[in-house]
C-alpha cells in the first residue's frame, strides 16, 4: 500500500531569518574593507540588499506572491506546491536535494528555472518535518 500523501503547512522560519541576515551582514562588513571605487561598493552593497530582501520574503519569511507556503507529496512522487498568492505547482524532486536532522533542502525541477525550498526545525511542525526526513532518507 502507498503511504499517504504528505502535506507541510510551512511557517515563517525566524532561525533562517537570522542566518540570512548574519551572512548577509557579513558580506557587508567584508565589503567595507575591500579597496573599491565607491561606485562600486554602492552597487555591491544594493546587490546585497536586494538579495537579502528577495531572500528573507521568499524563504524565511514566506511572505510575496512566490514564496512557498505549502507542499504537498503525492503518492505518484510528484509534488504540489502552493504559492502565497495562491497558484499551484506540479515539480519533481531532482536529486541532491539535503536532508540531516536541522536542515531538509528540496531542490525541484519546476522548468527553466530551478527552484529550492529551505526548511529548518521551525519551518513547520514537528511530526510532518519528522515524516519529510523518514520518506526523503527511503529514497
Amino acid at each position: 500500500m502507498p503511504p499517504a500523501p504528505l502535506n507541510l503547512e510551512l511557517n515563517p522560519s525566524r532561525t533562517l531569518a537570522a542566518l540570512l541576515v548574519l551572512a548577509h551582514g557579513g558580506a557587508l562588513a567584508l565589503l567595507v574593507l575591500l579597496p573599491l571605487a565607491w561606485w562600486a561598493r554602492v552597487l555591491l552593497i544594493g546587490a546585497l540588499l536586494c538579495s537579502l530582501w528577495l531572500t528573507l520574503n521568499r524563504h524565511a519569511l514566506r511572505r510575496g506572491e512566490s514564496a512557498i507556503t505549502r507542499l504537498v507529496w503525492e503518492n505518484d512522487d510528484t509534488w504540489l506546491l502552493m504559492r502565497a498568492d495562491g497558484k499551484e505547482q506540479r515539480v519533481q524532486l531532482k536529486p541532491g536535494s539535503y536532508v540531516s536532522p536541522r536542515l531538509v533542502i528540496l531542490n525541484f525541477d519546476a522548468g527553466w528555472w530551478p527552484l529550492s525550498v529551505v526548511l529548518l526545525p521551525d519551518a513547520a511542525d514537528t511530526e510532518s518535518l519528522r515524516k519529510l526526513r523518514v520518506r526523503l532518507q527511503m529514497l
